[in-house]
C-alpha cells in the first residue's frame, strides 16, 4: 500500500517537472486548460472484494459492471504546468451473482449488487504539443465508497446491507481540446480501500476488504470561454 502510495507520488513530481527545470517557462498564450470545468465520463469498472465472517473466509471474488459518473473542478495552467483540483461521483452496476465462497458453503450465497463513490482528487500535469491541446496528468486524493451487497442463508432468507469504505485513489490521465470549449479524456484509477469491521462487543464479526479500478472516458465542457 505505502510502496504505491509513494510511487504515484514519485510519478505526480515527474509529470510536473519534466523539461529542464534551468530554462525559462515559455510565455502563457494557451491557457486552455485553466479555469472551471464540469464533465460526465463513462467505462468499466471492477471490483475485488473479500468477506470474512468470524475469521473464516467466506468471499474472495471479483465482480465488473458498467461505471458512470459526473466531475467537476478548477485548474490552474502556468505555461505548461497544471496544477488542479476535481471532485467526482460515480455508480458502478458491478453486479455478480455468482461469488464463490473459499470454503465449502452451499448454504450460503453472495452478490455484489452495485458500488458508489465520491473522489476529492488532486491534480498535476503537464500541457504538452505545439498548439498545448493536450494535458498529461496524475491525480491522487481521498476516496468513499458504499458497496451494497446482499448474502441468502438456505432456510433464513436474504439480508442486504451497505457499507461505506473510505480509501486512497491515485491515477493518471489524457485530457485533449477538439474545440473551444471542450476537451474528451481518458483515465484510469485505483483505489485501496482501508479495511472497515462489523464488530460486536469487541469482537469483529465482519471484515471487509475491498480495491476497484475504474477505467473510463469522460466529455468535459470548460466554463466562461
Amino acid at each position: 500500500m505505502f510502496k504505491l502510495i509513494y510511487t504515484s507520488l514519485v510519478l505526480l513530481l515527474v509529470i510536473w517537472f519534466t523539461g529542464s527545470p534551468l530554462r525559462a517557462e515559455e510565455p502563457v498564450s494557451f491557457d486552455r486548460f485553466d479555469g472551471f470545468y464540469l464533465g460526465a465520463q463513462a467505462g468499466v469498472g471492477s471490483a475485488a472484494a473479500k468477506f470474512t465472517i468470524a475469521n473464516i473466509p467466506i468471499f474472495d471474488s471479483d465482480a465488473t459492471g458498467t461505471a458512470v459518473g459526473l466531475y467537476g473542478g478548477y485548474g490552474w495552467q502556468r505555461g505548461r504546468r497544471y496544477l488542479g483540483v476535481e471532485l467526482a461521483a460515480g455508480y458502478s452496476g458491478v453486479k455478480n451473482g455468482n461469488l464463490l465462497p473459499v470454503v465449502a458453503t452451499p448454504w450460503l450465497t453472495g452478490e455484489i449488487e452495485r458500488v458508489y463513490a465520491v473522489s476529492l482528487l488532486g491534480k498535476v500535469g503537464r500541457v504538452v504539443g505545439e498548439e498545448r491541446k493536450t494535458l498529461v496528468y496524475g491525480l491522487i486524493g481521498p476516496s468513499v465508497v458504499r458497496i451494497e451487497a446482499n448474502a441468502t442463508l438456505t432456510g433464513l432468507g436474504a439480508v442486504s446491507d451497505g457499507t461505506p469504505y473510505p480509501g486512497l485513489s491515485v491515477g493518471v490521465g489524457v485530457d485533449h481540446f477538439f474545440s473551444d470549449r471542450f476537451s474528451a479524456r481518458a483515465q484510469g484509477v485505483f483505489t485501496k480501500y482501508w479495511e472497515v469491521d462489523d464488530v460486536y462487543n469487541g469482537v469483529a464479526i465482519q471484515e471487509y476488504d475491498l480495491d476497484t479500478v475504474v477505467i473510463q472516458f469522460g466529455l468535459t465542457w470548460w466554463l466562461g470561454r
